[in-house]
């Protein structure tokens, strides 16, 4: 009989989320950091060695006090994502290693989750973690998930349980057009309300927020159902309305950050009104050094570096801002400090800026590389940007968050032109988020192998023929530009 507890009936209501403390966060994220701790020591370590001993005694500190909320659960994995129960487990920074190790070694061992029965044993928890190092699925075994069970019970464990790892089906691109029109629909008014919000604080007019409430939690229900969508939106740069949709593109982007962190809808809102407002300061910037096509002279540059400042008093006077002024503020007078704190502008006291600043320092940098500006009307590559930020990781930049940011955006980000072995050319429209497949997107092929245009096929280059070898591989990426391809008519 399968012992698979996954999807154990709680009456569709989560304990974790209704008792949700800050005592039930820190456990779970004990849990999936002592986990990885464990399973990594008894690579190393035999079942004897004290170097067991506190992972061990840890697990079980946070598994007694997750047992206080439901005496059964289960950790399991959900497309990219771990949950414990029905709630997402969210984490920090410096979980990442450990939430990256576990959601690999799930998909390594084709497992998709261990349901916990109180109470456990420090022997269990050994077993288990020597059992799951031990483990290696057949290739044709459509449920190893039993298999590791009958390792689990000759070893007598029998308040640990793995199950089956869902498949978790990507909708065809043909089946995103709903989603579409709507990402579409809500991207242009986000547009077209920032517009309005910058125009009134410029000829200082009443400006309220709540439009701009209505159109960022608009995006974050996008984002937190189908982000694809909207990502591919912010690679449409339009040339004369470039400071509005510059906005709303590091809006998504920080947003689209935040997601991957595990932020909440409060959170993620608070972010992405602070993203939207990042360069608000710049409607008081004079309209011919804004708009000047050359370099700054010095007098210039020293205006312009001014915008932090002036977007701090621009969104003082938002009416309604209430609780999210502070961060705001904050997100406008730091995105150009750096994280290194040698950017501007000049602080007395040097500590490290804002988390959700070091957020849209990233987003900003991003689609200011990839957008046609006045002073720069070649912009990079998706790719190119990103190599570029690479070697500003840890200077400018987060090093951490810009691993997200990256593993987000992908080796071929969305927008990128790339020739296949295959002689095709095809339009990136998807991250892979498989690890293991980071170089294999899905594609929009917009021309076969004789260079004939075609429409509406759709690829995912992680698949494979019936020999298991690849059917397409990308060679290079390429320059929309040379082959007058217009990105909007694929992704509007």
């Amino acid at each position: 009989m399968s012992q698979d507890n996954s999807q154990k009936n709680t009456g569709g209501v989560s304990p974790f989320r209704s008792e949700g403390s800050d005592m039930l966060l820190k456990a779970s994220r004990a849990l999936i950091n002592q986990l990885q701790v464990l399973i990594r020591t008894t690579q190393i370590h035999d079942i004897g060695n004290v170097a067991l001993v506190r992972p061990v005694t840890n697990l079980i500190n946070a598994l007694d006090t997750l047992f206080k909320a439901d005496p059964e659960f289960t950790l399991k994995l959900r497309g990219e994502y771990l949950y414990l129960g029905e709630t997402r487990i969210r984490y920090d920074i410096e979980d990442m290693a450990s939430y990256e190790f576990l959601t690999k070694m799930f998909k390594l061992k084709k497992i998709g989750s261990f349901t916990f029965r109180n109470p456990v044993s420090h022997g269990d928890l050994k077993m288990l973690a020597f059992a799951v190092n031990a483990f290696t699925p057949a290739p044709d075994d459509d449920e190893p998930h039993e298999d590791l069970n009958a390792v689990l019970s000759e070893k007598n464990v029998k308040s640990i349980f793995a199950g089956a790892l869902a498949e978790i089906e990507s909708l065809k691109f043909e089946e995103l057009a709903d989603q579409r029109k709507m990402a579409k629909k809500t991207y242009f008014q986000a547009v077209s309300v920032t517009k309005g919000v910058m125009n009134s604080i410029k000829s200082e007019q009443p400006t309220h927020l709540k439009k701009v409430k209505r159109i960022i939690q608009g995006i974050v229900d996008i984002i937190l159902k189908e982000e694809a969508s909207l990502l591919s939106l912010t690679t449409i740069k339009d040339f004369d309305e470039y400071t509005y949709n510059h906005c709303v593109n590091v809006s998504i982007l920080a947003m689209t950050i935040g997601q991957k962190l595990g932020l909440d809808k409060n959170a993620l809102t608070r972010l992405g009104i602070a993203a939207l407002f990042h360069d608000i300061g710049k409607v008081d910037i004079p309209i011919e050094i804004l708009n000047k096509p050359g370099a700054f002279t010095e007098e210039e540059w020293v205006v312009m570096k001014r915008h932090p400042v002036m977007g701090v008093k621009a969104i003082s006077k938002i009416r309604g801002l209430n609780e999210l002024a502070a961060s705001s503020m904050v997100v406008a007078f730091e995105h150009h400090l750096f994280y290194d704190l040698t950017g501007y502008p000049e602080t007395r006291v040097k500590r490290q800026s804002n988390f959700f600043s070091r957020i849209v320092s990233i987003a900003d940098q991003y689609d200011s590389m990839t957008s046609s500006r006045v002073y720069a009307r070649n912009p990079h590559s998706p790719d190119k940007a990103l190599s570029l930020m690479m070697e500003r990781s840890g200077v400018q930049l987060d090093p951490l968050l810009f691993k997200i940011f990256a593993n987000i955006i992908g080796v071929y980000p969305i927008g990128t032109l790339v020739m296949m072995d295959s002689r095709e050319l095809g339009l990136v429209f998807e991250s892979n988020p498989n690890p293991e497949n980071v170089d294999r997107p899905k594609v929009i092929l917009i021309t076969d192998s004789k260079g004939h245009r075609i429409t509406g096929k759709t690829v995912d280059l992680a698949e494979k023929d019936p020999n298991g070898r690849h059917k397409r591989t990308i060679m290079k990426a390429l320059d929309p530009k040379k082959y007058n391809i217009n990105l909007a008519e694929y992704f509007l």
